[in-house]
């Protein structure tokens, strides 16, 4: 929307105006729009971002910023700052589509706004545990043609399970989940999936692995035996997990993790159950406790 600026109540208690000087996004339902007993309407501020946090933003590392491909290659709805206004405002307003009407966008963009109010509070000992997954992800974010960054690229999201519930006091037994597109797990009968001595050979070394994610990724991209792929891919997930659990460990959090293991699964055998029982990690979960 063609707006100049949105209230924002500020420090002192006064309503202020916030300048959008690249408009603003509706972010209500459409039906809460056509409803004659709704008189309210939500707009975000819409906000340009770098190249590489708006990769991640696209990706949905970020959920506080949602995409609008309609309006602008680097263009989102920040979420961070939302404003009500009357639905007679809005309609003096000029419009733009954020998002194409023809395809299911217009569904992701409202699953991405329902997300960044539906994250889940992860317990604020296990920071310094998912820290390594945050510099990775922050790393590779513009290095997609490294091996690391080519495999994440596969990557459709990363999950975190508690095998007790997240009711559970600490230690946490953890999975990690590194759930990957269809296709990219060849498809074997567990007749076919033993370790090769040669593989194994080169990942372990008095039974732990000891090779490093991103070793494990260049390897990985110069596979071509299914086997080898299966357990590679297992093997990197069992290396990030490892680098979670040592971090966590050295720090003052050193109990709050008993465990943590990998299990990496394709997105079309990932069921609804496992969705139920695990949470989403992005970006802007993985922040430090907060200091007071």
């Amino acid at each position: 929307m063609s707006v100049p600026a949105i209230p924002l109540l500020g420090g002192a208690g006064n309503v202020e105006d916030h300048r959008t000087p690249l408009g603003a996004a509706v972010i209500s339902q459409t039906c809460d729009l056509v409803q004659p007993d709704r008189v309210t309407a939500q707009l975000a501020l819409v906000r340009e971002l770098d190249p590489i946090r708006a990769k991640e933003a696209a990706s949905g590392k970020r959920p506080r910023f949602v995409a609008l491909p309609e309006y602008g290659a680097n263009l989102f709805a920040d979420l961070e700052v939302i404003a009500t206004v009357s639905k007679d405002y809005l309609a003096t307003l000029a419009r733009k589509p954020g998002v194409p009407e023809s395809d299911n966008t217009g569904g992701r963009f409202g699953r991405a706004v329902g997300r960044r109010f539906s994250r889940f509070p992860f317990p604020d000992e296990l920071h310094p545990y998912l820290k390594p997954l945050q510099d990775l992800l922050q790393s590779k974010a513009s290095k997609t043609a490294s091996p690391l960054g080519l495999a994440l690229e596969s990557v459709t999201t990363l999950r975190l399970e508690s095998t007790g519930g997240w009711r559970s006091s600490p230690p946490f037994n953890l999975v990690l989940l590194i759930v990957v597109a269809p296709g990219v797990l060849p498809d074997l009968d567990d007749s076919l999936r033993p370790l090769p001595k040669k593989l194994a050979d080169w990942a372990y070394k008095a039974g732990s692995l000891y090779r490093s994610p991103a070793q494990i990724a260049s390897k990985l991209t110069n596979a071509a035996d299914p086997v080898d792929l299966t357990h590679l891919w297992q093997m990197l997930g069992d290396a990030l997990a490892d680098n979670c659990l040592s971090s966590g460990l050295a720090s003052e959090h050193a109990t709050a993790v008993e465990a943590i293991e990998a299990e990496v699964i394709g997105e079309d055998e990932f069921t609804y159950d496992r969705y139920l029982r695990s949470e989403e990690l992005d970006l802007d979960h993985l922040s430090p406790p907060t200091p007071w």
